[in-house]
């Protein structure tokens, strides 16, 4: 963004975000970042003197510390003068630690007392604890004709107060890192895949679990393992670490926390969610298989993690926020995972697993509220979960379990073929009464509110049911009826739920069109496009990613005001509601950004990792010619050339050859 009048302008990187201008001819530019390693802000200012004169100013870095919940209890920090700055703590703070404000090479000036430094008396006498205190630190800056300095500043947090002032430099970016880079014809495509997605991943989802909608930073279980999940070959070790972190947050009957803090002791230690979502717990299993799948790393399955433990919920209740206790019991990864999948292996009057207090979509949570609701997406998902974790049995020579799973698995099959279609599609889950939802050519007086929900009709093709020609039809049915090409969008459902009809839950109280409640929630936007692509249809699936991509929509400027988000970010959520059709909601903390980063280099790239070897079948759209990919990876350099004419050759350092091998080495690769 650039403003012609006052010559000022702001810009976004994956590694800081500037802001420039001019101010009496000294021209400026503040760089913000945050470094890989630690905890810290750090600010580097640079003035320019544009004037025929010698300048002298002040400059400052002033906040207002909280170092708690909130401001309530600020009076209370205390502070003091160090040479380069100001260390601060409360000892109210739950969180104990010291934050520092500093400025590298020493400051002339500090102030703490708010009402003085905003009256212009930028160094005064008072210390901290103030009743209304302020951090501020300063240089007096003198600036000869034509010359620039430049100041860095750091607001650091940690647990001991020497640490807190050491951590004012940048991490080392000596090492090169592993990436993946693309280059297809598509230049919005190519900057989202390359800079901004797995940024949005890794940064806002994984690290900071926060975003301008959402600042609470807790985990989620379903959240945090499908955004890691994406990134498996530059990341295996996050992944890793992450489900271990996920199995020491299942309690010993198999259910799982739902989000949770691990907050230190002095906070309670500690501390989720408990419910009744029925899916949660099945993507631990589900990634865990995927993870080893990919790398190979079988050793992952014996490693030990304790249970947590806590009294089941009661029969009335749907929820239970509390600090769950530690378990004696300690299980292996593998005996986690199946844990999970004994737990969830219930299933109603048509066979299909009970949707609990909801599945995936969490406002269904009274379909079920009887304990008799069933719901379909689950059923297919379960297909999926249930594919991998036989093969985890395998590893584990566990024969009897596996041959188990294996009957589960084509009960779940036939009941799904047997009770969820509805001629050009799939209901999306029975009422404790029976009532389908969805498909409404049975009843039309009972099914007009989510006659059809996209991700039943998706993840038909996805868990790969056996029906070719339904699952088909049943795409179709969902591009016809769910997409908007006007206003660029892909809906969840259709028609929204008005509160006349069955109660499905709180998916009520959204209305019409806003979220889960008949906008895009761009999850099952994605696995809509997935979905696509894997049935052959690769043009249709890139079309439709290309429809939602924001930096494809925000390429023409009369969608500026109507969709109102970073361009940079998949949004979670757009809204298909009256009047706002095509606004952004929940943008950069949500996790479509993993499943739209994997759409591409999994499904439409037909890039796959399978044993630490990389496959390639890819599935271009008919408008592309050719792709190019580099994959640095520890510290070698793969390069992937694709041709569209798809005779189905690999050649890899000018040899045909059935796969790519991750052995540290630099190759280059030609698929025609």
């Amino acid at each position: 963004y650039y403003d012609l009048i006052f010559g000022s302008g702001v810009k976004f990187t994956s590694q800081y975000a500037s802001w420039y201008g001019e101010i009496n001819e000294l021209k400026f530019e503040v760089n913000v970042a945050v470094p890989e390693k630690g905890m810290a802000k750090l600010c580097r200012v640079k003035i320019k003197n544009k004037t025929d004169k010698t300048v002298k100013a002040k400059l400052a870095y002033y906040c207002e510390p909280v170092l708690g919940v909130n401001s309530s209890l600020s009076r209370l920090i205390e502070g003091q003068t160090i040479p380069e700055g100001i260390v601060m703590t409360s000892s109210w703070s739950d969180l104990r630690g010291y934050c520092a404000l500093s400025l590298k090479g020493g400051c002339d000036f500090v102030c703490y007392d708010r009402v003085a430094f905003l009256s212009g008396y930028w160094q005064s006498e008072k210390v901290l604890p103030l009743s209304n205190p302020c951090a501020a630190v300063g240089k007096n800056i003198s600036i000869d004709e034509g010359d620039e300095i430049e100041l860095n500043f750091s607001l650091s947090w940690a647990v001991n107060q020497r640490a807190a002032e050491l951590m004012t430099e940048h991490s080392s970016m000596d090492e090169r890192k592993n990436s993946i880079s693309i280059s297809t014809p598509d230049k919005s495509l190519n900057h989202m895949f390359n800079t901004w997605l797995p940024t949005q991943i890794l940064k806002s989802r994984f690290f900071g679990r926060a975003g301008f909608y959402q600042c609470g930073g807790a985990w989620g279980f379903r959240d945090q393992i499908q955004d890691i999940s994406a990134l498996v070959l530059t990341n295996p070790n996050l992944m890793r670490c992450h489900i271990i972190r996920c199995c020491s947050v299942q309690f010993e009957q198999g259910d799982v926390l739902h989000w949770w803090h691990r907050m230190p002791k002095r906070a309670g230690g500690l501390r989720g969610v408990r419910t009744r979502y029925s899916d949660d717990l099945l993507w631990l299993p589900y990634f865990t298989g995927e993870y080893i799948e990919k790398t190979g790393d079988t050793e992952l399955l014996k490693i030990m993690a304790p249970y947590i433990q806590g009294d089941e919920l009661r029969e009335n209740e749907d929820e239970r926020y509390f600090h769950p206790g530690s378990s004696d019991v300690k299980g292996s990864v593998y005996e986690h995972c199946v844990r999970a999948v004994d737990k969830s292996l219930n299933f109603g009057e048509h066979g299909l697993p009970l949707i609990g207090g909801g599945d995936w979509n969490d406002g269904f949570n009274k379909v079920g509220r009887k304990g008799r609701g069933e719901s379909v997406w689950l059923a297919q998902f379960m297909l999926m979960v249930l594919e991998k974790t036989i093969k985890l049995c395998a590893i584990m020579n566990d024969e009897p379990r596996a041959k188990r799973y294996n009957e589960t698995r084509a009960q779940l099959t036939q009941a799904i073929d047997k009770h969820a279609w509805r001629g050009d599609r799939y209901v999306r889950a029975f009422y404790d009464d029976a009532t389908p939802m969805g498909g409404a050519f049975e009843d039309e007086t009972k099914g007009e509110e989510c006659a059809i929900d996209s991700i039943a009709q998706s993840f038909a093709t996805l868990s790969d049911m056996p029906d070719l020609e339904r699952r088909k039809l049943a795409l179709e049915t969902a591009v016809r009826e769910l997409v908007d090409k006007e206003h660029r969008i892909i809906k969840l459902l259709k028609e929204p739920f008005s509160g006349k009809g069955m109660d499905a839950g709180y998916i009520t109280a959204y209305p019409k069109g806003i979220r889960e409640n008949g906008g895009q929630y761009t999850h099952a936007a994605i696995w809509l496009c997935m979905a696509l692509i894997r049935a052959g249809e690769a043009t249709k699936g890139y079309e439709l990613l290309k429809l939602i991509n924001p930096a494809e929509i925000m390429k023409d400027s009369s969608n500026f005001d109507r969709y109102r988000a970073e361009p940079y970010a998949l949004a979670g959520d757009v809204s298909s509601a009256k009047g706002i059709e095509g606004r952004a909601g929940w943008s950069l903390y949500t996790g479509s950004a993993a499943w739209y980063y994997r759409a591409v280099f999994e499904e439409l790239l037909g890039i796959k990792q399978k044993d630490n070897k990389l496959f390639v079948d890819p599935n271009l759209p008919r408008q592309w010619d050719k792709v190019k990919i580099q994959i640095f990876h520890e510290n070698a350099e793969i390069s992937i050339d694709i041709s569209n004419a798809q005779e189905g050759k690999l050649s890899v350092d000018g040899k045909n050859a059935d796969y790519i091998p991750l052995d540290g080495k630099n190759h280059y690769c030609v698929f025609v």
